[in-house]
């Protein structure tokens, strides 16, 4: 087989206005308008202080307003983002000598294309193989806008890519939202976090003459990853058809049979999935999701974008694991992958596809290495079912034990790399696999792996220098950022920093892998917001309105459900254009805060109270009526008093999650508690209280 080199890389013999080496450049940050292109937010200005961490975006003028909203996200996050955007890209040249000359000025470690092809269109792979199983000369990728230096370093690309391939304003703000609500208010769900879904269809168990001996790796692929994460503690459950016969042995992978499959595979009832199930499955909430067997444009075997229409798993997102072919086709009007980014209230939050017809082997080998990404230790082993390992073409043996993977973007690259290690001298069918597999999705955003605990730092400002602490979680990134990002100060891999210079309003963000992001501002601005499920706001002072800051674009906030919690120390005000329509409000004033809270006609709010709670809350009770069935624990004025016959571990939360009171082996206390709600654990009771007295 012949692989064609794309003409379009000759284009990288361009010459670039100005590069990092020429007088004038060294030290300087470039500004985005250098290359003719407008700004979706405004440049830095002059003495502004930013974070080398770099994210190139690529987008088109009908997406600014969602673009807006996630570059405000990732700016608190500590990235720098630069916007690229023009009302229409005419080709994948144009594409390609912009991105070539920002990663010269700049050099992103990101690279997001925000938008369909035909909004930013993709390069052309060009190959025999794409003729062959399409009937076409090439399939679309975007990986040639990340290896500028040198077409051939695919496994070292120098930029991590993904694509949200969105066609029209409001797909857009709902990609927007899905990721931001993931990466920011994670679901509140151990289950969701333990339990995973694998959806297999093995190619002998549909063939009318199946004799149950497997001519494919689908079962042996999920069922090796399967075993490999439950003994990382989670529950994968198995959505798996068959057709005529059982299988009874695996094709292993050095295209042998007589693998005897594990005896509990030999009970029909695991057989059984349907698309509903597989619906069903999805929609009680599984952190990731993968398939198993054949695929196309539109889908998996029995599982389609049809499907995924009716989907209403809201906001408990999977990472999906689309390794089959077709599924990325983004050239497509919609394929499966964009679909399942797409789906409001619903889908994903990102997925790996692939634009072509892929190779099965190599598909479950990308699996593999992903999986181990993420999961490096001790590191997946192809040993399954009833015998010891056989001669594997496919040398699992090769993974390393590294340090893991998060970011999703990087989980893919990764991927790529274990799968042309583990399938050795292939150089042709290597370059057209990795070609083909696609992110979509943000490449920056990392993979919840269990349940995310709560930090809860001190922040202390005195004069212009803002002192930031863990309180003892180490390994976090702190963040300081300006509300217009011409400043963001990273420290990272640390538990305190400090902050000098500080004249400006900002906000500082705290993170940590598996904890719950904390972000607090010292002015918040809550403009153009649809709130659908639980968030909280923490802050100095907020303003919520549709027209309250110049910042960024206007539009109405609007409590659709969930619930939306405001805690600020010096103030609250709502202005017009704020609404509640069947979410719930609490407006909070935390420990020592003075908070005064203000609303304007014609805001919303359900009763113009400080403390606003769904009065048919079931497992609510004010202070003032609060006594234990056995008199253990009730509450006398604002003060929550325990008492109990023998010792019983106490924790008290607030209604942020964060812990304002712990002992082991209590027999007798107390603790002054401010007006709010807060969840009391003891011993095996749980009990939420809302404190209605300073």
């Amino acid at each position: 087989m012949k692989q064609i080199v794309l003409l379009l890389l000759l284009s990288l013999s361009m010459s670039v206005a100005a590069s990092a080496g020429e007088p004038g450049m060294k030290g300087r940050e470039s500004n985005p308008s250098d290359y003719g292109l407008s700004m979706v937010r405004p440049a830095p200005a002059d003495g502004g202080t930013r974070s080398k961490n770099n994210y190139l975006i690529i987008t088109t003028d009908k997406y600014n307003t969602a673009v807006s909203r996630f570059v405000r996200w990732k700016t608190i996050q500590g990235f720098n983002c630069i916007v690229l955007t023009k009302p229409s890209w005419a080709d994948c040249d144009e594409v390609l000598s912009y991105v070539s000359e920002a990663h010269v000025l700049l050099n992103p470690k990101y690279l997001l294309i925000f938008g369909d092809v035909e909004d930013v269109p993709s390069t052309h792979y060009a190959c025999e193989y794409a003729q062959e199983h399409l009937g076409v000369p090439y399939f679309l990728s975007d990986v040639p806008y990340t290896t500028l230096h040198s077409p051939l370093q695919i496994l070292r690309p120098d930029m991590i890519h993904g694509r949200i391939s969105v066609s029209n304003e409001q797909e857009a703000n709902v990609v927007v939202d899905k990721i931001i609500n993931y990466e920011r208010y994670p679901v509140e769900d151990e289950e969701f976090y333990n339990t995973s879904t694998h959806y297999t269809v093995p190619q002998d168990v549909i063939d009318e003459n199946g004799d149950g001996k497997q001519d494919d790796y689908f079962l042996l692929n999920s069922e090796l990853i399967r075993n490999y994460m439950m003994g990382w503690g989670k529950t994968v459950n198995r959505e798996y058809i068959y057709g005529n016969t059982l299988p009874t042995q695996y094709m292993d992978y050095s295209l042998q049979q007589g693998y005897l499959v594990s005896e509990d595979l030999q009970d029909p009832s695991v057989w059984q999935a349907t698309r509903e199930s597989l619906a069903e499955e999805i929609n009680k909430g599984r952190f990731y999701v993968m398939y198993s067997g054949h695929g196309g444009i539109d889908g998996w075997h029995d599982f389609t974008v049809d499907d995924v229409s009716r989907l209403t798993n809201g906001n408990k997102l999977p990472v999906v694991y689309s390794e089959t072919c077709l599924s990325g086709s983004f050239g497509a009007p919609s394929c499966f992958a964009e679909s399942m980014l797409r789906k409001e209230d619903g889908g994903c939050v990102g997925i790996v596809a692939a634009s072509m017809t892929s190779h099965f082997l190599w598909n479950e080998a990308l699996n593999i290495g992903m999986f181990n990404s993420i999961y490096p230790a001790p590191g997946i082993r192809a040993k399954i079912g009833e015998y010891d390992t056989p001669q594997w073409f496919l040398d699992t043996r090769k993974m390393d034990n590294g340090e893991p993977c998060y970011e999703m973007g990087k989980v893919l690259q990764n991927g790529k790399f274990k799968m042309v290690e583990m399938l050795g001298d292939t150089a042709i069918i290597d370059s057209i696999m990795i070609y083909m597999f696609h992110y979509f999705g943000d490449p920056s955003m990392e993979i919840y792996t269990e349940t995310p605990a709560c930090l809860d730092p001190s922040i202390v400002q005195d004069g212009s220098t803002v002192s930031v602490s863990t309180n003892g979680v180490d390994g976090c990134k702190i963040v300081l950022s300006s509300l217009s990002g011409d400043h963001i100060l990273v420290e990272e891999n640390t538990d305190s920093a400090s902050f000098t210079d500080v004249t400006f309003p900002y906000t500082v963000f705290i993170s940590k892998h598996n904890y719950k992001p904390y972000v607090m501002h010292s002015v918040n601005y809550l403009q153009d917001e649809n709130v659908k499920y639980n968030r909280d706001i923490l802050a100095d002072s907020i303003i919520a309105g549709s027209d309250v800051t110049s910042l960024y674009g206007g539009g109405d906030v609007v409590v659709n459900g969930g619930k939306l919690t405001l805690v600020a120390k010096n103030s609250i005000q709502l202005k017009p254009g704020f609404k509640t329509n069947g979410g719930k409000l609490l407006v909070h004033k935390g420990t020592d805060y003075i908070c005064p809270f203000s609303y304007d006609e014609p805001v919303s709010v359900f009763n113009g109270s400080q403390m606003v709670q769904d009065p048919d809350d079931p497992y609510l009770t004010k202070s003032d009526a609060f006594v234990s069935a056995d008199g253990s624990i009730y509450v006398d004025g604002n003060t929550l008093v325990l008492k109990f016959m023998d010792p019983t571990d106490v924790e008290v939360y607030d209604m942020l999650g964060r812990v304002v009171y712990a002992r082991s082996g209590l027999r007798q206390g107390s603790v002054d508690l401010s007006r709010g709600v807060y969840t009391v654990k003891y011993g095996d009771s749980l009990k939420k209280i809302l404190i209605t007295k300073e």
